[in-house]
């Protein structure tokens, strides 16, 4: 786990539109940065999500332009208004489709620090 990926992710999450939850995503392999994102209340018809939102992981795999990310972390990030870090698992749809790209290891901030699953 790298501090400096989670700092990037949470200056990402500030660039999100989303009035309420604000996601910072940046997708690392062997300790370069590959591709980032944030959330975004657009749609794409290519996102996983049923309501075809662009949630920051997506983002940041649309960013990379790559079909397998096997051996890559991605660093997931969400900002409160008053600037705390809080819960940012992926949801389900986007951790499928984590899971389907191969990703190796999710980093993600909750309300007491940061926790890490392998997939």
């Amino acid at each position: 786990m790298k501090l400096r990926f989670f700092k990037l992710a949470e200056k990402l999450a500030s660039k999100s539109n989303h009035p309420v939850h604000k996601h910072g995503a940046v997708l690392v392999y062997k300790n370069q940065i590959l591709g980032i994102g944030f959330n975004d209340c657009k749609t794409s018809p290519r996102s996983p999500h049923p309501w075809k939102t662009k949630h920051a992981e997506f983002s940041a795999v649309l960013s990379a332009g790559l079909e397998n990310l096997s051996g890559y972390d991605i660093y997931i990030v969400r900002k409160r208004k008053n600037g705390e870090l809080a819960n940012s698992k992926p949801c389900q749809s986007c951790e499928t489709m984590l899971k389907s790209l191969n990703v190796r290891k999710v980093y993600y901030s909750d309300d007491n620090g940061f926790k890490m699953e392998k997939y």
